[in-house]
């Protein structure tokens, strides 16, 4: 072989080196190994779903109807159609292998060129430099290990022509995974940029992959290349068009979490339960009817979502899965679960909705991990006895079933929160004796059934917080009680108990054996939750409480210096911008509102409410009086005493404090209202159950947010001096500790029959003595003694100097 000079290379010689060097750089970008082997697996692919297709077709039978002969140009125009797309697909990729098996003749040329200039005798290969280019890769040789063997080999060596000789990373790749790895490109890839990603990935090493929604809608097949993608963790496919994973997905070992949603699976591959990794799987929105039997192999498995598949049943295997904790497999046509559910020991949340279920196997009832258990729209007529295992169960959702009962077991799953037994409709008609059992019960649903009367324990319930009865025809309680919220019915059915309790062992001792009618007490129970929509009417139209619900305060005048005295009668309070945001300005227009609601109060009920309603409320309250054994009126006639009402013994006048000061005694009794509820409905109870003049509204304290302590504290300071004396009556605990801070007497109501400490009963003697036991009232402390308000009036004249004040804080919860 003929070697130039290389000492002195004649002009023309240098001259052809640099032509040669001129036509190199010239040229196009070079595929990258990476691009060329993502090539060659399209064509893989392509071909193998090509041959998959044209076996498919060719096993068709022709209808019975239609002539072979016409029903062989169907088959072919098919198989034509198949070939045209595989070569729409592999065009891309073709060219791809094309081009770069021209560069490789490039490379040759290059390669000998060097040997020229050189005297490299290494390379002996002989180059037909007649070939044109346009013939050169015209038959295609597809294998991915040849490919990269022949690059590794021919790439050029010479020291001073290495610019010539461009590595796959020396010019702009095409494609680039990383943009597509965890981003979101609204680029839809072709098959052969996806094989591109893969190639890139599995060179990288990249643990995430994620081609959500990327594919284009004609990939219908994913690259047997993805197998390569060893390091590969988390693997996003969801939100395409794929019908079938490659058989070489199993390679991926490291593969813990896979998302295949919302594409067109009919099938998994046979060894897809090779992934023991797999702890997160979701296959949701797919064409699955089957699981291969390699699924139970997957071990490991934590979440798994086959929901919104065509399956009719679970495989047995599925009992495998013992690490399961979430399985759904909603919006299917199972008609049955398999008994080896119950061997899903951690199991924590089943989720069987829209299916086509009769009933449930009883190893539900071994989930003792279970958490969350929904069937909603189903076909279940009843539920397993074993669901009382479910110690852990919080969540059970059995609407729109055909329920006929629930089982009295259910109620040992006491940490129930959440009951849904809804929409059975004709079926459902009771519910458990036992339910009060549930006392973390806090949301409990039972519309359209014909469930009549709530069972007795129903009363324990409460935590309860939501209850759903509409379409149902409740008797007990009615539906007026029902609209009040959950609580309201709990506080019926627990009032409702102990009266119809007492009034049946009242009657039994009067005559045994007498049967005794209900309807008295369901009443007046009626009767005293319908005033609860009156309270609630007057609060809202004329007390502003939907506006100052949350700016509870704990008495009227406490925001009494921010009221600027501004003349209120053509005041909008619906546009003066008020929210419960607590800055001055804020403040001053609550101050307003607060004083518009002590002038409707000073004027009393009747200058707010018509004479029907008026008339309503008499009725209801006179009802309500007569089947509680006269308390209202008999606790009212205990506060008349209290406040000096006797007119022999004091005339009175009103002051600006609120204090009513004798004019012709040097004693006075003063009632002060302090409750556990809101401020504004405790002021409208004081209303409607007529001791708006016996308690004004400055002596109206709400306990809400403060405490009691604190607000006995603030009356202590508001009517402090060396002679005021304080008694608390009430029948609570948080009254009674208060009162022992404050050193007061307390007296404790009691509702039990011939008490001296309830209504009717409680006297001014019962206060007296614990006047003078806590005071040291020694004319008092002879118990022969009858103290009335007179000989009290007397005591007093004895004892006390001039100007003193006797005061008695009452103490009411919410009522």
């Amino acid at each position: 072989m003929a070697v130039l000079s290389k000492k002195n290379p004649s002009p023309a010689s240098v001259e052809t080196v640099e032509e040669i060097t001129k036509i190199y750089r010239s040229l196009p970008p070079r595929p990258t190994i990476e691009e060329v082997e993502a090539a060659i697996s399209v064509v893989k692919t392509v071909n193998t779903e090509q041959q998959m297709r044209l076996e498919q077709i060719s096993n068709q039978v022709a209808p019975h109807d239609v002539p072979p002969e016409l029903f062989s140009v169907f088959q072919q125009m098919r198989k034509t159609t198949v070939l045209f797309q595989s070569h729409e697909q592999t065009k891309e990729a073709m060219h791809l292998i094309e081009l770069d098996k021209m560069f490789q003749t490039f490379d040759e040329l290059i390669q000998r060129t060097s040997e020229l200039v050189y005297g490299d005798t290494q390379m002996k290969k002989q180059i037909n430099l007649g070939v044109p280019v346009g013939e050169i890769g015209s038959e295609v040789v597809i294998s991915d290990e040849s490919v990269i063997k022949k690059r590794e080999v021919e790439e050029p060596k010479a020291d001073d022509l290495k610019g010539l000789a461009r590595s796959s990373s020396a010019k702009a790749t095409v494609f680039s995974s990383g943009a597509f790895i965890g981003g979101r490109d609204t680029e839809k890839l072709s098959l052969m940029k996806v094989a591109a990603i893969i190639e890139n990935s599995a060179k990288s090493g990249a643990g995430v992959l994620d081609l959500q929604g990327k594919l284009m809608n004609e990939i219908e097949w994913l690259p047997v290349s993805l197998g390569k993608l060893s390091d590969v963790a988390e693997l996003n496919l969801s939100e395409n068009q794929i019908m079938a994973l490659p058989s070489t997905i199993v390679n991926l070992r490291t593969l813990t979490k896979l998302d295949v949603h919302s594409n067109q699976l009919v099938n998994l591959p046979a060894s897809f339960g090779e992934l023991l990794n797999l702890t997160y799987l979701d296959l949701h929105a797919n064409m699955l009817k089957s699981l291969p039997a390699s699924f139970g192999n997957l071990m490991n498995l934590i979440n798994l979502d086959l929901s919104s598949n065509l399956f009719t049943h679970l495989p047995d295997i599925i009992g495998n899965l013992t690490s399961l904790k979430t399985l759904n497999v909603e919006t299917n046509e199972l008609q049955e679960i398999p008994y080896t559910i119950g061997t899903c020991s951690s199991l924590v949340e089943l989720r069987l909705d829209f299916n086509q279920l009769k009933a449930l196997p009883e190893a539900v009832g071994k989930l003792e991990c279970l958490e969350v258990l929904t069937v909603h729209y189903n076909r279940i007529k009843g539920l397993p006895t074993t669901m009382g295992n479910l110690s852990n169960l919080r969540e059970l959702d059995v609407s729109f079933n055909e329920l006929e009962s629930i089982p009295e077991s259910l109620c040992l799953a006491v940490s129930l929160e959440k009951l849904n037994v809804g929409k059975n409709f004709a079926d459902l008609r009771a519910l458990p004796k036992s339910i009060g059992n549930l006392e973390k019960l806090q949301e409990l649903d039972i519309n359209d059934n014909q469930i009549r009367i709530l069972p007795d324990s129903f009363r324990s319930l409460s935590k309860l917080r939501v209850f759903r009865a509409d379409e149902t025809p409740l008797e007990m309680p009615p539906r007026q009680v029902t609209k009040l919220g959950a609580q309201a019915v709990v506080e019926y059915m627990a009032d409702y108990v102990a009266k119809r309790d007492l009034k049946v062992s009242t009657d039994e001792e009067e005559e045994e054996g007498t049967m005794v009618s209900d309807m008295p007490i369901y009443l007046a129970l009626t009767g005293d939750y319908l005033s609860k929509d009156i309270i609630l009417q007057v609060c809202d139209e004329y007390f502003f409480y939907e506006q100052i619900e949350n700016c509870n305060n704990p008495f009227l005048d406490a925001l009494s210096q921010y009221d600027d005295g501004l003349d209120l009668s053509d005041y909008d309070f619906n546009q003066d911008g008020f929210s419960s945001s607590y800055d001055d300005i804020n403040k001053r227009k609550l101050a307003y509102r607060h004083r518009v609601i002590a002038e409707k109060y000073k004027k009393g009920l009747h200058s707010l409410l018509d004479q029907d309603v008026i008339k309503l409320w008499d009725d209801l309250y006179d009802v309500t009086d007569s089947y509680t054994d006269r308390w209202l009126s008999s606790a009212r006639a205990c506060l008349e005493q209290c406040s000096g009402g006797n007119k022999e013994l004091t005339s009175c006048i009103d002051s600006a404090d609120g204090i009513s000061y004798s004019t012709d005694t040097k004693f006075q009794h003063v009632n002060v209202l302090v409750t556990s509820g809101s401020l504004i409905p405790s002021l409208v109870k004081c209303l409607l159950f007529r001791l708006d003049d016996l308690i004004t509204y400055r002596n109206v304290y709400s306990s809400w947010e403060v405490g009691k302590l604190q607000c006995f504290s603030w009356i202590r300071e508001r009517f402090s001096g060396p002679n005021v004396r304080f008694c608390v009556i009430g029948d609570g605990w948080e009254e009674c500790e208060a009162a022992q801070t404050m050193r007061w007497p307390f007296v404790k109501i009691d509702i039990r029959l011939g008490s001296s400490h309830r209504f009717p009963g409680l006297t001014l003697r019962t206060l007296g003595h614990y006047f003078s036991v806590v005071y040291g009232d020694a004319d008092a402390e002879n118990e022969e003694q009858v103290i009335t308000p007179a000989a009290q009036l007397e005591n007093g004249k004895k004892r006390i100097m001039e100007e003193a004040i006797l005061f008695t804080v009452s103490v009411a919860a919410d009522y």
